[in-house]
């Protein structure tokens, strides 16, 4: 009798299914979608309202996996080019990526003080070299996160709306982002060159302000590219919360301009 109850337990025990340490874990549709500011700090971050998704919308299916990793990773990637604090679920993956491009969050300067001296101005110059050389770490990530999502493209179309909606929002975010971090090294190799006009009697230095313009020509026609696929999710995913992302992907400055202050 004891032997019989012993076996049954190794049965039971044999059974018991075994947890994918490789899963993700599940997350929030707010945490799914959520963006930071794509352009300045100074310029208008992605503000979503999650509502109720509609029964279209659910994520239902067999999963992609090698789509929702690339995804996931994006956005990570996304998250760490900025200071701006990520949503808790996230905060781990955006850690990661953030140790991969060896940044600091405020490492991204946006001021600088006008030197006093040449020494100082060697000093900043060089800063601004150093800031260089981290913004090159940046976007080589997202440049790497980017090429990923690409290549999900063809299977984006075997996942159901929800997940459609994700990959096509993403890209076009990191696609945006690159835009302006190209403006933004563009800032900085016009500072080092020459310092923008000020009135040394009531200007400390200069700051990044967002323009609509934009200077970098890779940068153009990536924009145009990533604006074309924002116009598609307005359509495709109409009053939703990726079509409230699009609208606001649309309306973000990715341009950089210096300012005395």
């Amino acid at each position: 009798m004891r032997l019989l109850l012993l076996v049954a337990m190794v049965g039971v025990a044999t059974a018991a299914p075994v947890p994918d340490k490789k899963a993700p874990p599940p997350r929030s549709v707010e945490s799914e979608v959520a963006m930071p500011y794509l352009g300045l700090p100074r310029g208008p971050g992605i503000k979503l309202a999650v509502e109720s998704l509609g029964e279209k919308y659910l994520d239902t299916g067999k999963p992609v996996e090698a789509l929702r990793k690339a995804v996931r990773d994006a956005q990570a990637a996304l998250w760490a080019s900025t200071a701006a604090t990520p949503p808790r679920e996230i905060l781990e993956a955006v850690a990661a990526a953030r140790k991969r491009m060896r940044l600091a969050p405020a490492a991204l300067i946006t001021e600088v003080a006008a030197p006093k001296n040449a020494p100082l101005e060697k000093r900043l110059k060089e800063g601004l070299m150093e800031t260089n050389r981290t913004l090159a770490r940046v976007v080589a990530v997202l440049e790497s996160a980017l090429e990923e999502l690409q290549a999900q493209a063809e299977a984006a179309e075997k996942e159901n709306p929800r997940w459609q909606a994700h990959h096509a929002a993403m890209t076009a975010a990191v696609t945006l982002r690159i835009v302006h971090l190209g403006e933004y090294g563009l800032a900085l190799g016009s500072m080092r060159k020459e310092f923008p006009e000020r009135d040394a009697t009531k200007h400390r230095g200069w700051r990044m302000e967002p323009s609509e313009s934009l200077r970098d020509a890779p940068g153009k026609k990536m924009n145009k590219s990533a604006k074309k696929a924002l116009e598609a999710i307005l359509i495709a995913h109409a009053d939703t919360v990726w079509a409230q992302a699009a609208k606001q992907m649309q309306e973000t400055p990715l341009g950089i301009e210096w300012k005395a202050q």
